[in-house]
């Protein structure tokens, strides 16, 4: 039984496949031998019978339809892994900068001269909505992320923000 709006198998395809395959091989075991001889026959089997498997193989027998919806899915999944990505990225920059501007970064002082050290985001959630996992910096408390937590708010642009402690040194962040 034929699938609807699929391609059938046709076995004509695989027989011409064959025939031309063995056309193109004959001519080039002339070529090479000079002339038709015991190796050139083999030479012409050979391709005929590689071309009839070539053939059958290349037939698909999946619909058309749903062929067209699967690349559609891929495509808009790679679209929106490009656009997670680029996301997430963009809420990991805000966070820098939320953290710079409320006091939650510290001034070190390494061998290669002063640098800012924020918490670090170790992982961000998109959906169903906006989830950071933050380390703290050697010293700081959870105390210390939700005494401004009304600015972080405000700084990373969102509607509401709860923050829990997941470890001793470890905080979620979650944003709407």
């Amino acid at each position: 039984m034929q699938p609807r709006g699929g391609l059938r198998p046709r076995p004509a395809h695989a027989v011409f496949g064959g025939i031309a395959v063995a056309a193109v091989t004959s001519g080039l075991a002339v070529l090479l031998f000079g002339q038709s001889s015991v190796p050139a026959l083999l030479v012409v089997a050979a391709g005929g019978l590689a071309g009839f498997v070539a053939g059958r193989a290349t037939v698909v027998d999946v619909p058309a339809p749903r062929i067209g919806l699967q690349l559609r899915s891929r495509a808009a999944a790679r679209e929106r892994s490009v656009d997670d990505r680029y996301l997430e990225g963009e809420l990991r920059a805000r966070w820098r900068q939320a953290a710079e501007g409320t006091g939650l970064a510290r001034l070190v002082w390494p061998a290669s001269g002063p640098a800012v050290s924020v918490p670090v985001v170790l992982s961000v959630r998109l959906r169903p909505y906006r989830v950071l996992m933050v380390r703290l910096r050697p010293g700081q408390l959870v105390g210390d992320v939700v005494a401004v937590q009304e600015r972080l708010r405000r700084l990373m642009d969102a509607r509401a923000i709860r923050i829990s402690e997941v470890a001793r040194d470890v905080v979620r962040v979650e944003l709407w």
